[in-house]
């Protein structure tokens, strides 16, 4: 059983279950023979249909993206607008703000320290590529302090 879908630009736009009603521009579009696998995103070249090709691999910036999201993200648990608002705090009057500051200073220092050693890690080819998420579970845990 094959797929019915609409290409465009050697691409396909849109897929369906059964063959649709469209205007005649778009019928000419419509194909009734895309493999049963065939997604939003595959590419036709007029003979053969393939799925696009595989992400690139992260690189030294996605990972210190992912690094500060997670920094940021964390410090957002308690209402701060990002980590660096949060280290504003170190030596607040407010002693459950500065406490807060100086754990996440502490745990943000430690964080960057992981990041950067594993990239120079991987580039030296001494540790394989992992994903975002891998790299992110792998940075030091934090804790709030009480």
């Amino acid at each position: 059983m094959m797929k019915i879908v609409l290409v465009s630009e050697g691409a396909i736009v849109e897929v369906f279950p059964v063959k649709p009603v469209l205007h005649p521009s778009l019928m000419a579009q419509i194909r009734e023979d895309a493999p049963d696998d065939a997604e939003q995103g595959w590419t036709f070249d007029g003979v053969r249909y393939a799925p696009p090709p595989p992400p690139p691999p992260p690189n030294a910036r996605d990972y210190a993206a992912a690094v500060q999201a997670r920094l940021d993200i964390t410090a957002q648990q308690r209402d701060y607008d990002n980590i660096l608002s949060a280290c504003s705090y170190i030596g607040s009057n407010v002693a459950r703000f500065s406490r807060e500051a100086e754990a996440l200073k502490t745990w943000r220092d430690s964080a960057w320290a992981y990041c950067y050693s594993a990239l120079d890690d991987i580039a030296a080819g001494q540790t394989s590529r992992p994903t975002i998420a891998e790299f992110v579970a792998a940075l030091p845990p934090f804790s709030w302090p009480s």
